[in-house]
C-alpha cells in the first residue's frame, strides 16, 4: 500500500494529527456552544425576573393596557438578531395584544400543563431555533398572567459555524504542515538506513571481501553494519570453506579416476573378454569419463571463485577457434549437421582454452537436445567494438520460465532432468568464461522451434576502452 516507510510514518502522523485536531475542535466547539446557550438562558432568567417584578410591582394593573408599557420599561422587542422578546398572557392562557412574535402562541392547555418555569428550544416554520422561557406570575397564592421571553439561537449557531469552518481548516492546514514535517524528518531519520541499502547493494557472492562503513552518524544503524559485517565475515568464512573443499574433493578425485579409467582401458585391451564383461567394462569407462568431466569443471568453477583462473590476456584468433571447434563438434553426431554460416577474420583477447571451453559446452549443448536431422549453425563477426558468436540450433528449445535460470548451476529444466550425460554444470562454466573476458552471454528460445545462444566479446582493439558495457 505504501511505497515506503517514510511514505507510512508521514501518513500515519498526518492522520493522528487529524484525528487530535479533531476531537479536540469537536471538544471545543461543544463546550463553547454550551458556555454560550448557558449564556443565553441566563440572560432569560434574568429578563425574566425583570418581567415578574414589573409586573407584581403593580398586580392590580390592566396588563393589556400595560403591554406596551412593560415591553419599553424591560427593554424587550426590536429586530436585532439578538433581540430578547415578550409575550404576556392573562390569567385564562389568552395571549394579550403585541408585536407579532416568531414563535406560534402557546394554548390555555399548553400553558397549564407547563412547570412553573421551563425552559426549552422551539423550531419555526422557516427553520429559525429560538430559546424560550415560560414562567407562571403568582400573587398571594393566585394566578395573575402568564409570560414568555424568547431569543433567536442564530447567533450562537453563527459563531459556532465559524468556529467549525476556523477548526477545518486550521485542522487541514495543521494536518498539511504536519504531513510534510514527519515525511521530512523520517527521510532525515531514514537516510542512514537508504546509505546503507546503497552499500550492501556492492556486496555479492564474489565480493564478499567488501565490508560496511561502521559510522553512519546514528548509533542504531553503525550496530546494524557492525552486526551486518560479521555476519559478512562468517558467510565468507563458509564460502572459503566450501570452495577449498571442492577444489580439494575434486583435486584428489581426479587420481582415483584417472586410475580406475586407465585399468578399465587395459581390461579392454584383452581379446578375451566374453560379450557381457566387456560391455560392462565399456559402461565402467564411460561412466568414468563423465565423472571425470563433472570433477574438471568443479574444479574449474572452484578456482574461478576463489579468482585462481582469471583469463590471460593473449590475442586469439575467434575465427580459427571457431573453425577448430566447428570441426571438432561435426565428429560428435552423425544424426545432426553442425555448419559454419558465417566467418569474419576477429581477433579478442583472452584465453583461446576458456574461450574454446565456451563453444564446445555451447555445441555440446545444442547437439544433445537437438532431434536426428536436425541443424546446428555457428556465426562469428564483428559487430561495432564487439565480436559476436552465435550458436543456432533446431532444437527442442527452452520454456520462458528455464531461460532465467539456465546459468544456475546444476541447473537443468525440468523435461531433461533425466537425460543422459548432462551435469548441468556447462552453461555455468560458459557464462562465467564470457564475463569474466568482459563480455555476456545471452539466450533466445522458443520451446519447440530452437534456440540461440550469443557470446558478445570485445573486440582486441577496443579492450583498452574501460567504458566498455556489453550490448
Amino acid at each position: 500500500m505504501f511505497p515506503s516507510i517514510r511514505s507510512y510514518l508521514a501518513f500515519s502522523y498526518t492522520l493522528v494529527v487529524l484525528l487530535v485536531i479533531a476531537a479536540l475542535g469537536l471538544g471545543i466547539q461543544l463546550l463553547v456552544e454550551r458556555n454560550l446557550r448557558a449564556n443565553l438562558d441566563a440572560d432569560l432568567v434574568a429578563r425574566a425576573r425583570q418581567v415578574e417584578e414589573f409586573i407584581l410591582s403593580d398586580p392590580d394593573a390592566d396588563l393589556s393596557r400595560q403591554v406596551e408599557q412593560l415591553t419599553t420599561a424591560t427593554g424587550l422587542g426590536g429586530q436585532e438578531a439578538d433581540t430578547t422578546y415578550l409575550r404576556v398572557y392573562i390569567a385564562n392562557g389568552f395571549p394579550l395584544p403585541g408585536p407579532v412574535l416568531p414563535v406560534q402562541e402557546a394554548t390555555p392547555q399548553q400553558l397549564q400543563r407547563l412547570p412553573p418555569f421551563s425552559v426549552g428550544t422551539w423550531l419555526t416554520e422557516d427553520g429559525t431555533s429560538f430559546r424560550l422561557l415560560t414562567r407562571r406570575v403568582v400573587y398571594n397564592d393566585q394566578l395573575i398572567a402568564y409570560f414568555q421571553v424568547m431569543r433567536s439561537l442564530e447567533p450562537i449557531e453563527r459563531i459556532t459555524s465559524r468556529l467549525r469552518t476556523t477548526l477545518a481548516a486550521g485542522g487541514l492546514l495543521a494536518a498539511v504542515v504536519a504531513g510534510a514535517t514527519a515525511y521530512a524528518l523520517a527521510y532525515q531519520a531514514l537516510k542512514p538506513f537508504s546509505a546503507i541499502v546503497d552499500d550492501t547493494r556492492q556486496i555479492g557472492a564474489d565480493r564478499l571481501d567488501l565490508r560496511l562503513p561502521m559510522s553512519y552518524g546514528v548509533d542504531e544503524v553503525s550496530r546494524l553494519a557492525y552486526s551486518f559485517n560479521s555476519l559478512l565475515d562468517r558467510l565468507q568464512k563458509a564460502f572459503e570453506l566450501q570452495r577449498r573443499f571442492v577444489a580439494d574433493a575434486s583435486h584428489e578425485l581426479r587420481t582415483p579416476l584417472t586410475t580406475i579409467r586407465g585399468n578399465v582401458d587395459v581390461l579392454l585391451l584383452d581379446p578375451a573378454l566374453d560379450e557381457e564383461t566387456r560391455e560392462a567394462l565399456q559402461q565402467v569407462s564411460g561412466e568414468s569419463a563423465r565423472m571425470s568431466r563433472l570433477v574438471t569443471n568443479l574444479l574449474l568453477l572452484a578456482r574461478a571463485d576463489s579468482g585462481q583462473q582469471a583469463p590471460s590476456p593473449h590475442p586469439v584468433d575467434l575465427h580459427g577457434l571457431v573453425l577448430e571447434t566447428v570441426r571438432q563438434a561435426r565428429s560428435m553426431s552423425s544424426t545432426v549437421s553442425v555448419s559454419l554460416v558465417r566467418e569474419d577474420q576477429v581477433m579478442v583477447s583472452g584465453d583461446s582454452d576458456q574461450l574454446k571451453q565456451v563453444l564446445l559446452n555451447l555445441l555440446e549443448n545444442a547437439l544433445k537436445y537437438t532431434p536426428d536431422g536436425g541443424r546446428v549453425t555457428v556465426s562469428v563477426y564483428a559487430e561495432g567494438t564487439w565480436a559476436k558468436l552465435e550458436v543456432r540450433d533446431t532444437g527442442i528449445g527452452i520454456a520462458p520460465e528455464d531461460q532465467q535460470r539456465i546459468f544456475d548451476r546444476f541447473y537443468r529444466a525440468e523435461g531433461r532432468r533425466h537425460d543422459a550425460g548432462g551435469s548441468g554444470l556447462g552453461l555455468s562454466i560458459a557464462n562465467w568464461v564470457v564475463s569474466a573476458h568482459g563480455g555476456r552471454l545471452a539466450v533466445e528460445s522458443v520451446p519447440g522451434v530452437g534456440s540461440i545462444f550469443t557470446v558478445w566479446l570485445p573486440l582486441r582493439s577496443a579492450v583498452s576502452n574501460q567504458a566498455l558495457t556489453p550490448p
